[in-house]
């Protein structure tokens, strides 16, 4: 079988993986509904634990186990490969960190600037504000539940996922088409439109640090730190001033930025030629090829379709 076929193959299996996490939810969404209806009260007052901190377990857990699983039998690969992460040096590891947040940062102010800018120009929110489905925790307890489930647990299951599983093994034909089809799996993933196009583009930088380093151990720090960010800022509101909030964030946001535009040129010196590797098919062979594939199509018409409905909830 010529490497174009495989290929072709192995794209139509990433893609049906991609599904998981939307088929994941129903599955849990029927015993859960029907418990709920049984036990409203314990439910009701234990909305934290129930609604929000043990369902998001079961299903990260869930998905995440049955993709390594099928990938595994699927690849042939043993399932401890995944998580597998070669050396990387202090400085790059430094460099990772501040290139990687102070890009964050950046992108996501531009993306609040433009929602903004569409907000302003319809004179309606079209895009929804999906932080309107977050808890915020109260007591002890539950705010250290909630740092496990927001910024270490999804950090662990997706960069598995997403880095590991599908970047790494697309990466094995082509790293272009490895970083575009993981990040486009990792912003459909996500199922709101508010938050699709930040995780396309921080999906783009974890791909292209996990292909530089073969480290599931760098791209998990960096995820981790990021979604421990967003998380420490979520658990401040209404506890002290807003106005504290955001001159916490500008100065959180100018460090990043300004370390991260310092260790880019010195990073970019360092490895200035170490940006080219040799690929088993070319770009337009992945491009072509992906297109072909029907599990491509639909896996975005099925996640669309569902984000879009999401959204009509949010607005």
């Amino acid at each position: 079988m010529s490497e174009q076929k495989r290929y072709f193959k192995t794209v139509n299996i990433i893609f049906a993986l991609g599904l998981i996490p939307l088929f994941t939810q129903y599955i849990i969404q029927i015993p859960y509904s029907l418990l709920k209806s049984s036990f409203t009260d314990f439910f009701e007052q234990n909305k934290f634990w129930t609604d929000f901190f043990l369902v998001n377990i079961i299903y990260i857990l869930l998905y995440t186990s049955s993709i390594l699983f099928l990938a595994s039998f699927v690849f042939r690969k043993k399932p401890n490969k995944y998580f597998k992460s070669k050396k990387v040096c202090a400085f790059d590891k430094t460099a990772y960190v501040f290139i990687f947040l102070g890009s964050a940062m950046v992108l996501s102010f531009v993306w609040n600037l433009f929602q903004m800018f569409i907000t302003a120009v319809t004179g309606k929110d079209v895009i929804g504000d999906y932080t309107q489905m977050l808890t915020i925790p109260q007591g002890f307890g539950q705010t250290v539940a909630y740092f496990f489930l927001v910024a270490l647990l999804p950090a662990i299951c997706e960069e598995l996922v997403m880095r590991s599983v599908i970047c790494g093994t697309l990466a094995e034909y082509n790293d272009k088409a490895a970083m575009f089809i993981s990040a486009l799996i990792f912003a459909l993933f996500h199922y709101t439109i508010a938050q699709a196009p930040y995780a396309f583009a921080l999906g783009l930088l974890f791909a292209f640090i996990y292909i530089k380093t073969r480290s599931f151990f760098i791209v998990l720090l960096l995820h981790f730190l990021n979604n421990l960010i967003s998380a420490f800022f979520t658990v401040l509101t209404g506890h002290i001033d807003d106005f504290i909030i955001t001159e916490m964030y500008i100065f959180t946001a100018f460090c990043a930025i300004c370390g991260g535009i310092c260790f880019l040129m010195l990073y970019i010196k360092k490895h200035k030629k170490d940006f080219k590797r040799n690929q088993l098919i070319t770009g337009k062979e992945a491009l072509k090829y992906s297109l072909m594939s029907p599990m491509l199509w639909i896996t975005v018409v099925i996640s669309v379709a569902y984000t879009l409905f999401i959204n009509s909830l949010l607005l």
